[in-house]
This record gives C-alpha cells, sequence and structure tokens, in this order.
C-alpha cells in the first residue's frame, strides 16, 4: 500500500501493512547505459540508498525485507557500484534511508 508520493523530489513511502507502523522509504533512480547501472534521479545523494556490496548480500537483505530475489539491481554512480532493492518492476524506485 503506497502512502505518499512527491513526485518533484523522486520520494515515495510506502507501508507493508495497514497499521503504518512499518514504512520503507524510496528514492527514484534512473537507468544509465554508460554506466550499467541506476544512478540517482532524485534529490537523495547516492550514499543514502541501502546498498550491498555483493548480489548475495543483496538478496539475503530483501528476502529478510519481503522483497523477492529478482528486486535487486545494480545502483550507483562514476565513484562506486553496489546492489540496491528495488521496490517494484514497474517503476524505478530503490530502497533508500532518509
Amino acid at each position: 500500500m503506497k502512502i505518499d508520493e512527491d513526485e518533484s523530489k523522486g520520494i515515495m513511502a510506502v507501508s507493508l501493512d495497514d497499521t503504518g507502523d512499518n514504512i520503507f522509504r524510496y528514492a527514484r533512480m534512473k537507468y544509465s547505459g554508460d554506466l550499467r547501472c541506476f544512478t540517482p534521479d532524485c534529490s537523495i545523494p547516492a550514499g543514502d540508498f541501502f546498498s550491498y556490496n555483493t548480489k548475495a548480500e543483496g538478496i539475503r537483505a530483501a528476502r529478510s525485507l519481503r522483497h523477492p530475489a529478482t528486486h535487486v539491481f545494480r545502483i550507483g554512480n562514476r565513484f562506486f557500484k553496489a546492489w540496491g532493492i528495488r521496490h517494484d518492476l514497474r517503476d524505478n524506485y530503490f530502497l533508500a534511508r532518509f
């Protein structure tokens, strides 16, 4: 269940249950073909996204957060590359800490 989305900032908050206690925050990214990964497309810097060194660590974290393993994608910028957890395959929002 989506709670709130601010398209101008590229931020979305999602609650897994109807109580609103467990809220995940996601930020928008875009795919960069030159870098072959998703890069930030919002007001959140790249360091504020949840990132994992290996894909196996990302899959383990995704499963513990009740996301499927197929939602783990490569994120980064020119200076670092890592693996992040994507909200849904239909949009480009990734789990962030802010």
